[in-house]
């Protein structure tokens, strides 16, 4: 699907904007780009996330959101809608509004061909910034591979890759383990 983007002329004008749209877009280096809908591998993947980290997260430290909530970088000016977003504590808003998160701890991207790029660069350079960010997924919706980015220290990640379902992913910023097969559970792959 290719997506056109709109300039603006202030991140400021594209909230003002967004919160009276019916449909989503995202605000990345002065860019409005609109989202497209999502596949069925994508929300059965973001389904299965969701529902993984509600069973071995304990809901009184942490609060998992989806695709629903947006998130803001204040110092990149950047605003997007993770697949998966995990903040621990108490969880902190832009405003009154209360529809845009400033302290996501673990971010999840389900990406396809066409997003995988802005999802990795673009996206992921932004979500650095944030000083609380511990941990990024980038899990493909058409193949079994995950990418794990786990902050070490300042701007030192480890990267791990998962490409079998028999293995398991070990979350360090939620203390959450998850198994590759759990992820892509009623999937299908070609």
């Amino acid at each position: 699907m290719v997506h056109t983007q709109e300039k603006v002329t202030s991140p400021a004008a594209y909230l003002q904007a967004e919160r009276g749209r019916a449909e989503k877009h995202e605000y990345l280096n002065g860019q409005i780009i609109p989202m497209g809908g999502a596949s069925t591998n994508h929300n059965q993947i973001t389904g299965n996330l969701y529902f993984l980290f509600r069973m071995l997260l304990d809901e009184q430290l942490y609060n998992i959101y989806t695709i629903d909530h947006r998130v803001h970088n204040p110092i990149t000016q950047s605003y997007t809608y993770p697949d998966v977003v995990v903040v621990k504590g108490d969880i902190e808003y832009l405003d009154d509004a209360f529809d845009t998160l400033l302290n996501p701890l673990l971010i999840v991207e389900v990406s396809s061909n066409s997003t995988f790029e802005r999802d990795l660069h673009e996206k992921f350079v932004a979500y650095r910034k944030f000083s609380g960010f511990q941990e990024y997924l980038l899990i493909a919706q058409d193949q079994v591979l995950i990418q794990k980015f786990y902050r070490i220290e300042g701007d030192h990640w480890e990267i791990e890759d998962f490409n079998d379902p028999a293995q398991t992913i070990n979350c360090k910023s939620v203390q959450a383990t998850l198994k590759v097969a759990d992820v892509y559970k009623k999937v299908k792959l070609a």
